[in-house]
């Protein structure tokens, strides 16, 4: 019995000290350990070691449900998969659970036939392994060694042979820059504790922050707080859109809703993406501002804005204006409006790729979710034309993203949008000559 003892704790001990090996970042260059995984879809035994890809181009392909891009590419990926053979394994790696991951592939027609083993609810390689930005490749050789991080326009056939007939990589590596960061506070203070509940009015401007991701971050301020709007690392087209979007009304410019002429477009939307979009973004056009506003101010909100993106971007004049412009008017056909209203007392706002659930929710926050994600890429922006005045309740699955797929889940409420012309409020960029 102690010898048995002995050897679970020597057990237990090799594990920890494991653990706290693979758990270390690694960069291009280091070698992975014999990791094994248990949580693998897809694959007879349920569970896989690193070493079982000993000899082959591995390429790691982290991704998640809600990111669009890697959705998009797993058709893509299955195909080189299969064409390569027995030299090439492509691993799709996701934080999320079984149960999301499942839901996906059910629901989406172009991903039912694809049976790729695949690993969920991973916290090993991610942190091993970190990345600021979704889908991410990393490109390990036959011995585990990482010899390569990449995007997904870098994944091709070309590529792919180059490194197994050459062992050469043709394309530029992304780089991971940690910075830290407290993005629950106001960005531009180094005395925030001193002036956090004391700061009413602000309007800051830095340059671009290499290592920063772009994000944007809107507190709409309730209970007497100032309205803050933070703007990380973003391209003007962005800064502009967010500076106005104004959530009670229902009003965002997304691309959609802002006038320029094309002359404007090709400068401040020039189609790069990927590490030329960053590099595009560090020479010059990326920047950091934050608006913060009290709220007795907030009735000259607009103004204040156009006067601030004045001062800081003189080159352009950014107004709003009313137009007739092309929308899709979201409207109701049932004959019981009150059918919608929420029967729910907690407010519960989950938005994913193949499902919606609104309860005890404003329809102001779904038409923001349309405008600023779903539809984002459409024509045309989403206008509310239910009269709809109250919380409501909604489930809605299927392609969330495709309007045809949007249309059939609306049916059930009795929900349609509508193409049609109105007269709206929209975003004029026009260059300073």
């Amino acid at each position: 019995m102690k010898k048995q003892i002995t050897l679970l704790i020597a057990m237990l001990l090799s594990f920890y000290a494991f653990g706290q090996q693979k758990l270390e970042p690694l960069d291009i260059g280091d070698k992975i350990p014999n990791l094994k995984f248990e949580n693998v879809l897809n694959h007879p035994d349920g569970e896989i070691l690193l070493s079982d890809y000993k000899g082959k181009l591995l390429i790691l392909d982290f991704w998640a449900t809600w990111c669009a891009p890697c959705v998009a590419s797993f058709p893509k990926l299955d195909s080189l998969d299969k064409a390569f053979g027995d030299d090439l394994a492509i691993l799709p790696v996701t934080y999320q659970d079984r149960e999301e991951v499942e839901k996906l592939f059910s629901r989406m027609p172009k991903l039912k036939d694809i049976k790729k083993p695949m690993v969920y609810g991973d916290d090993i390689l991610r942190r091993m392994l970190p990345h600021k930005s979704l889908p991410n490749y990393v490109w390990v050789n036959g011995a585990s060694e990482v010899v390569g991080i990449s995007e997904g326009k870098d994944v091709t056939a070309e590529n792919i042979r180059s490194y197994i007939d050459k062992g050469e990589i043709n394309f530029v590596n992304k780089v991971f820059e940690e910075v830290k960061f407290n993005a629950t506070a106001p960005i531009f203070l180094e005395n925030s504790e001193v002036f956090k509940d004391g700061l009413e009015f602000q309007i800051s401007k830095s340059p671009y922050v290499a290592g920063l991701d772009l994000f944007a971050k809107v507190n709409w301020g309730v209970d007497d707080k100032p309205l803050v709007i933070s703007l990380i690392n973003m391209p003007l087209i962005n800064i502009f859109s967010y500076a106005y979007w104004d959530k009670p009304n229902e009003r965002f410019f997304g691309t959609n809703r802002i006038k320029m002429n094309m002359a404007v477009q090709e400068k401040l939307k020039p189609g790069y993406s990927g590490t030329q979009f960053l590099n595009w973004l560090n020479d010059g056009n990326g920047h950091n501002v934050e608006f913060i506003i009290p709220q007795f101010l907030l009735p000259k909100r607009d103004q204040i804005i156009e006067n601030a993106l004045d001062l800081l971007f003189p080159e352009y004049k950014v107004r709003i204006e009313q137009a007739l412009w092309p929308v899709y008017a979201l409207i109701y056909e049932g004959e019981n409006i009150n059918q919608l209203k929420s029967g729910k007392n907690i407010r519960v706002n989950k938005a994913g790729f193949t499902e919606l659930i609104m309860e005890n929710c404003e329809i102001e926050s779904f038409i923001s979710l349309l405008n600023i994600k779903n539809l984002n890429r459409y024509p045309r922006p989403v206008i509310n034309q239910t009269g709809i005045d109250f919380p409501i309740d909604l489930r809605l699955e299927g392609n969330l993203f495709n309007l045809e797929d949007l249309q059939e889940a609306l049916a059930d409420y009795n929900l349609r949008l509508v193409e049609k012309d109105m007269v709206i409020d929209v975003l004029h960029i026009q260059a300073n000559e």
